[in-house]
């Protein structure tokens, strides 16, 4: 999904800046875009992924800490 998100948004902005057509053909193409992201089944996978943020946030932050603890560390041995 991820992938085919990633490529709809390359083409969609390759075809606005390469676009000739003017106004019009950018008004759509973002009427478009704008339907796209409204739609109940984007807009389900950003409440998936914005629950999956909010799980892995205190695994992550022990991750950062644990690094830059041992960062701190080589940097004073040295």
């Amino acid at each position: 999904m991820k992938g085919k998100l990633l490529l709809a948004t390359g083409v969609a902005v390759g075809y606005v800046l390469g676009s000739r057509s003017g106004r019009r053909s950018y008004e759509e193409l973002k009427g478009q875009a704008k339907d796209f992201w409204d739609s109940p089944t984007v807009q389900e996978q950003v409440e998936q992924a914005k629950a999956f943020a909010r799980e892995q946030a205190p695994v992550v932050q022990e991750q950062l800490t644990a690094a830059a603890k041992r960062a701190v560390d080589r940097a004073t041995s040295s």
